[in-house]
């Protein structure tokens, strides 16, 4: 059985590292969650990569990218990313988040 994977920060170093690592045991793992502050540009090239997942855009302001997925499927903000970990049902979260900004969404 896939794990189901929330990578949070996904557009970052960390959350870059992690995707190898998803695109090379598809078998093993499957992508239910990507997060970013504000790479909606990234975000929108994970969604449409992996169109199951959901996807959380800290800083809404920079929601321009994201136009081009379907809109339902976007959570904004820190309240936002709190209620898509909760939807996603993750068997493993991968926080990539900066400093004290990613201890809620760990928790």
């Amino acid at each position: 059985m896939k794990k189901r994977v929330a990578i949070l920060g996904a557009t970052g170093s960390i959350g870059k590292s992690a995707l190898d690592v998803l695109r090379a045991a598809k078998d093993d793992f499957s992508p239910v969650l990507f997060s970013a502050y504000h790479d909606s540009e990234g975000l929108c090239a994970l969604a449409k990569e992996f169109p199951q997942a959901l996807v959380a855009l800290g800083c809404k302001e920079n929601s321009g990218g994201l136009s081009a997925i379907d809109q339902k499927q976007v959570f904004y903000g820190k309240e936002g990313l709190l209620r898509a970990i909760g939807e996603c049902g993750a068997d493993i979260a991968v926080n990539g988040i900066a400093g004290s900004a990613g201890l809620e969404p760990s928790l």
